[in-house]
């Protein structure tokens, strides 16, 4: 009996401490583990460096030095042509501008088409003006023609009447050399005597016809 009461007086032992070191000791475990991991992963990364170096070292970079200076030259040309672009008037233009710049154009072209019209109105004026002065000549010319046809039929006319009339003028006029018609020679000679003559000849001439 007193052995069972001095085991129910004595305290029960406490079972948290050895389960702290428990953990502690699973905790120290894990962290060696991840910690030789972890140099395992940094030697291998110091190893992958290391055949990096030397990799590096035995490639061969080739000579950029002529490509860049031609890539130079042809970006400097460029800027040259870029800054030539960019001064001329053709980039300064605006809509305002190019609109006064069409306007100015239309009038020099109206006014140049204007003075051609001008001087072609001109020509065709001196032309109808020459047109209508050589009408007039041709006018004129045609009037003479029809005048001078007027005058010589006109003078024909009376001619042939005045030979009718008097036939014998002609041979009175003409000298005396020339050949007339017998029929006209009395005729003739009958005109070319005095006014009295012509008178006791024409009495005469109706006297015997009286007595008888």
């Amino acid at each position: 009996m007193d052995d069972e009461q001095s085991l129910l007086s004595e305290p029960e032992p406490d079972p948290w401490p050895d389960a702290a070191a428990e953990a502690f000791a699973h905790l120290s475990e894990r962290v060696a583990t991840m910690e030789e991991r972890l140099d395992g992963r940094m030697a291998v990364m110091a190893r992958a460096l290391e055949h990096i170096a030397i990799e590096k070292q035995s490639l061969e970079f080739p000579d950029y030095g002529p490509t860049l200076a031609k890539m130079n030259g042809y970006l400097a040309t460029l800027a040259g042509q870029t800054k030539t672009i960019m001064d001329a008037p053709a980039m300064q233009l605006t809509p305002e501008s190019m609109a006064e710049r069409i306007d100015v154009a239309a009038d020099a072209a109206r006014a140049t088409d204007k003075a051609t019209i001008k001087k072609l109105l001109e020509l065709h004026h001196q032309a109808h003006a020459d047109q209508m002065r050589a009408v007039g000549a041709i006018r004129t010319k045609q009037k003479q023609r029809w005048h001078m046809l007027y005058c010589g039929g006109g003078a024909a006319l009376a001619v042939s009447l005045l030979w009718l009339i008097y036939p014998g003028w002609a041979a009175s006029i003409g000298p005396q050399s020339w050949l007339w018609p017998e029929r006209v020679v009395p005729v003739a000679r009958w005109a070319s005597l005095p006014y009295g003559m012509l008178v006791s000849a024409s009495c005469a001439a109706a006297t015997p016809t009286a007595g008888k």
